[in-house]
């Protein structure tokens, strides 16, 4: 039996309880709710839909609480193997490891204390724990070497052992040779480098971490490029170009030429007598500046050499270079490295400008 629709005016069967068409009940779909053992069924489907609903609510729950207490239980470590996936798809992609560590985050953090500002530098490296997978022995060491030499931050994250064992050992010949002098280095971490093999090491004297403030936060570094020490196979094929570095030299050893940069650094600060710009206000940011100024012109490095009359050197290529271009720097740098690789056997103006050093300390 067929009838036209009272809406859409379409030819429908009598079977059916809503217009195919447009959607009009029927007189048998309007029949169809009317009768009260019908009602009863949509109550009970409805009641049924209800209990689902409330089971999988209740379900969410559950599982969003279990989220949150790892999450407080286990901070940023969850993340931990997402940075592990993340490390394994750069180097497919570009066949060598890069660490995932930003040693230049910017904080808005309100800083009134250098013991806040230490807290803040401790806070750049732990909030970012999780972007390393760390042998536990490692994590040992970095925190027994912390201690022993006052040092605030070392991150060798993901550093094979037997590399961070070589720089470890750089740490405790270096101490050996000028002892006690370490405590003003607040980090020695992994970095990336713009250019990948730009650089091994580098020192970074003053690295300020606050942003739009009136205040400064500044870490003492050394930064050792990921792109070599991440990479075994690319770091022993660095070429120590011969004679362009102090005789004897390594790519460990390049690391003392960089603590070489931070002697001159602590050397500076006390000649100008002060301890430390780690935390720099209103109250001493005038001095802070005119130090600045003082230590990036060569002041410090320049005066050395001209205390010791050495007009020309000869420890190395790079540092003769160095001294005609007027970077004194590297040239106290590099007689250091000389010192640290050769001991007594070192070039006489090297042991000139390490004796004159250790005498001023």
């Amino acid at each position: 039996m067929k009838y036209k629709c009272e809406k859409c005016g379409q030819i429908i069967d009598y079977e059916h309880n809503f217009c195919p068409y447009c959607g009009q009940v029927t007189a048998k779909g309007f029949m169809f709710f009317k009768d009260p053992h019908n009602q009863e069924l949509f109550k009970g489907a409805g009641f049924a839909l209800r209990k689902r609903i409330g089971m999988y609510f209740s379900l969410c729950v559950i599982i969003l609480t279990i989220g949150a207490g790892l999450v407080a239980y286990r901070q940023m470590d969850l993340f931990r193997p997402f940075a592990y996936l993340n490390q394994k798809y750069f180097y497919y992609k570009h066949g060598y490891y890069r660490t995932l560590l930003d040693n230049n985050i910017l904080y808005v953090d309100e800083i009134d204390s250098e013991l806040e500002a230490k807290s803040l530098i401790k806070k750049d490296t732990s909030n970012q724990s999780w972007k390393c997978v760390y042998d536990e022995e490692l994590s040992r060491k970095q925190v027994a070497y912390e201690e022993k030499y006052g040092i605030m931050n070392i991150n060798l994250c993901d550093l094979d052992l037997e590399t961070s064992e070589k720089i470890f050992n750089v740490l405790d010949v270096y101490d050996g040779l000028f002892p006690n002098t370490l405590n003003r280095l607040t980090n020695l971490t992994l970095t990336n480098s713009d250019d990948d093999n730009d650089f091994i090491a580098v020192f970074n004297p003053l690295n300020n971490i606050l942003k739009n403030s009136d205040k400064l936060v500044n870490k003492t570094e050394i930064l050792l490029n990921s792109y070599f020490f991440l990479n075994k196979d690319i770091m022993n094929s660095y070429n120590i170009r011969s004679q362009w570095y102090v005789r004897n030299a390594s790519w460990e050893s390049l690391l003392a030429h960089e603590l070489g940069h931070y002697l001159l650094y602590y050397y500076a600060l006390s000649s100008f007598g002060n301890n430390s710009f780690l935390y720099v206000n209103e109250d001493n940011m005038i001095e802070f500046a005119d130090f600045e100024n003082l230590f990036l012109n060569e002041y410090f490095a320049k005066g050395i050499l001209d205390n010791l009359n050495i007009s020309e050197v000869n420890m190395s290529e790079y540092a003769a270079e160095s001294f005609n271009l007027g970077n004194y720097s590297e040239v106290i740098a590099e007689a250091v490295h000389d010192y640290f690789v050769n001991r007594e056997d070192a070039d006489s103006d090297s042991l000139r400008i390490v004796y004159y050093i250790k005498g001023a300390l």
